[in-house]
C-alpha cells in the first residue's frame, strides 16, 4: 500500500511529467529528423490508445516512449555505409593493390 502511494504521487508530479514531455518532444524530433514515420504513427497510436485505458499522461508518455523505442525498435542504432563482403573479389584491380604491399613480406618468408 505505501509503495503503490508513492507511485501514484510520483505520477502525479509535476517535474516528472517535464521530464517525459521533454523526451517525447525529442523523440519525435527525431523520428521527424530521420524520416522515420511508422515509428511516430506507432509512437502516436500507442499514445492514444494508453490514453483510452489511463488518464494519466506521465503513464501515456512512457508506455508509448517504451513500445516505439523497446519493443517497435524505433530506437536502434543505423550504420549507413557498412557493406558485408570483400569488394576486393569483385574488384581485380583492387586484389593487386593489396598483394602489392605484401609482396616484400612475401618473399622474407620465402628466403
Amino acid at each position: 500500500m505505501v509503495v503503490a502511494k508513492k507511485i501514484q504521487k510520483l505520477l502525479n508530479n509535476e517535474v516528472v511529467f517535464a521530464v517525459a514531455v521533454i523526451l517525447a518532444f525529442l523523440n519525435v524530433a527525431g523520428y521527424i529528423f530521420v524520416r522515420s514515420y511508422e515509428c511516430l504513427a506507432v509512437f502516436v497510436a500507442v499514445a492514444c490508445v494508453s490514453n483510452y485505458f489511463s488518464k494519466n499522461y506521465v503513464v501515456d508518455i512512457l508506455a508509448a516512449l517504451f513500445v516505439a523505442n523497446i519493443v517497435f525498435g524505433c530506437g536502434r542504432i543505423h550504420q549507413e555505409g557498412f557493406a558485408e563482403g570483400n569488394d576486393a573479389e569483385e574488384d581485380p584491380e583492387k586484389v593487386e593493390q593489396f598483394t602489392e604491399g605484401n609482396k616484400d613480406e612475401k618473399e622474407e618468408v620465402e628466403m
